[in-house]
């Protein structure tokens, strides 16, 4: 089961260092569920790592009881985020092709974790519609990975990056990688507060002329200026320009 409790644990424990492992293993309170070499006074975490270590915490102590008690002990040793983070990427790695809107937003996204999450956008398998990143630390390096998996979506309309710091950088290899999809149907993009500047408005005009579908685009709490509106108007007011809101 893609969100089994025992799958769930396995992939956190192999987010683990060895020695993250190790004390995890000696804050138990069944040592016999660790492995010992002959001799040795400590438990071998690669030994026990993963599934293997997991399917015993299972089957110790039943599913609720061994996924509260693996938590407790993350807690202890100030591991909530690495546990997050892994949650996030394994709930990533096992989208459902039925599954049509994902939000991550109010989630601190790590450069590895936007890129599992851009090979799952090239997925043919991939049936997303809306995803939401609002808030979620990216950076302008993230933002132009995410968009190469963006620019061979087949299904996404909506897209939310607002309040990541995307600047002009990022913002601009968004632009250009949705300029030159041909497979694109985003409908309503939102990029409020992303630290964008008239730098990027050149780009973004003209992913609006190519961007036959997008409709609504969100551009508030950014500085783009004088010289970017003036941009921005030129691009609407060109025949091929299919924008109905502009925020």
């Amino acid at each position: 089961m893609a969100d089994g409790v025992e799958q769930r644990l396995a992939w956190i424990l192999e987010f683990m260092s060895k020695e993250q492992l190790r004390e995890f293993l000696l804050r138990l309170p069944d040592k016999d569920l660790c492995e010992h070499s002959p001799g040795a006074t400590t438990a071998q975490p690669e030994e026990v790592a993963g599934m293997k270590l997991a399917s015993r915490l299972v089957a110790q102590y039943g599913e609720q009881r061994a996924w509260d008690l693996a938590q407790q002990t993350w807690e202890q040793m100030g591991l909530t985020q690495l546990c997050a983070t892994a949650r996030i990427e394994l709930a990533i790695q096992s989208i459902p092709a039925s599954l049509r809107e994902l939000d991550l937003s109010g989630n601190s996204l790590s450069f590895t974790v936007v890129h599992k999450l851009r090979v799952t956008l090239e997925s043919p398998s991939c049936r997303l519609e809306t995803l939401r990143l609002a808030n979620c630390g990216l950076t302008a390096k993230g933002c132009k990975a995410l968009a190469r998996g963006l620019k061979t979506s087949w299904y996404l309309t909506e897209l939310d990056l607002s309040f990541n710091q995307l600047l002009d950088t990022g913002a601009q290899g968004l632009f250009r990688e949705l300029r030159l999809s041909a497979s694109c149907k985003l409908r309503r993009l939102l990029l409020v507060s992303c630290g964008l500047t008239s730098g990027c408005c050149q780009d973004l005009v003209s992913m609006i002329r190519y961007n036959f579908m997008l409709s609504e685009l969100d551009l508030q709490q950014n500085h783009l200026g004088d010289q970017g509106v003036r941009l921005l108007c030129e691009g609407l007011r060109q025949s091929n320009c299919h924008l109905k809101h502009l925020g």
